[in-house]
């Protein structure tokens, strides 16, 4: 009984967000008008220059997701210790619904929370269903329960691997999301330092649009504690 209660608290309050979320999201794409695409700019974007037919598609580099994934946890960590906050922990658990959904964003040419074309923005329940449909079920615990963040950048470096350009640029998201800690939709701040979450997993996808040049789509999959 308790744990419907705490259900339906969430589900009121996921309905209450929903409504900001779209503008929100709108004002962060602002403040980077000329770095970051929305997910309709993306589309247009698409038809208008085409996409690219003689560039290999590599899914990703193990060496360079590694790196990077170590790399995205110690900026995390680092705003915890701050704030007197347990670290974040890796659990391979949630290695395979952010990595699946990397690749999904990669295959789409855009990144967005919908697991379906006509839902609303960050439709809660069906998101949770998805992290249970992938192997990753959460406890409720103060209200919270799996979450995801994902943001895309466009990348530029001359190799495929190219390890610090790729840092610089998963930073300008992590920028991006510390930003919002005086915004009224602070939902990626709130995830660095949420007292209620403890372990998380980075997806990376790397999609060459041109030369020299690639659509950079990350995820973030946290968990408060595994049933």
């Amino acid at each position: 009984l308790k744990e419907k209660k705490e259900e339906d608290i969430i589900k009121n309050e996921t309905l209450e967000k929903e409504k900001s979320d779209d503008k929100d999201l709108k004002e962060n794409i602002t403040e980077d008008k000329n770095k970051v695409e929305s997910e309709e700019k993306q589309d247009e974007s698409i038809k208008k220059r085409g996409r690219p037919k003689k560039v290999k598609e590599e899914v990703k580099i193990e060496n360079l997701e590694s790196e990077i994934s170590k790399y995205w946890l110690s900026l995390y960590n680092v705003e915890r210790a701050k704030l007197w906050l347990k670290p974040y922990a890796y659990d391979e658990r949630l290695q395979n619904s952010a990595n699946t959904w990397a690749k999904i964003s990669w295959e789409r040419w855009y990144y967005s929370h919908k697991r379906a074309k006509g839902d609303v923005y960050y439709d809660f329940w069906k998101i949770q269903n998805w992290f249970k449909q992938n192997g990753v079920d959460c406890k409720i615990e103060n209200r919270t329960w799996a979450v995801e963040n994902i943001w895309f950048w466009v990348l530029q470096c001359k190799s495929w691997d190219c390890l610090e350009e790729t840092k610089k640029t998963v930073k300008k998201t992590f920028d991006m999301y510390m930003r919002e800690k005086w915004k009224k939709n602070s939902s990626h701040y709130d995830a660095i330092v949420s007292k209620n979450l403890n372990y998380l997993w980075f997806g990376i996808y790397k999609k060459p649009i041109w030369k020299n040049s690639y659509w950079l789509y990350n995820v973030t999959h946290f968990c408060t504690n595994f049933n």
